[in-house]
């Protein structure tokens, strides 16, 4: 998949975006057995202050520090990017 690089003033630093992410609970069943999936979400929900449309979720908790939301434009490019990435075989589940 071809890239584009920030080629602007700044450079790439310009075109950058907060994004928090977390691992799916399975990656955490890879690790020792005190930090399983199940036993970690807890710790995410403490610090989490969800602000998604769908409100207050089993995921995500509501009354910590941390405010985080979906994003709030969609671009159609970000579709096209997705089916390029399906046709050379990355699994985007």
């Amino acid at each position: 998949l071809e890239v584009i690089f920030g080629s602007t003033l700044g450079g790439s630093t310009s075109i950058n975006a907060g994004i928090y992410s977390r691992p799916a609970q399975e990656e955490f069943d890879m690790w020792p057995e005190k930090w399983k999936g199940r036993d970690v979400l807890s710790f995410f929900k403490k610090f989490e202050n969800y602000q998604g449309p769908m409100g207050v979720s089993k995921n995500h908790g509501k009354d910590g520090l941390l405010t985080i939301q979906p994003p709030s434009h969609h671009h159609s490019f970000s579709d096209a990017w997705i089916e390029a990435a399906k046709k050379v075989g990355i699994d985007v589940a």
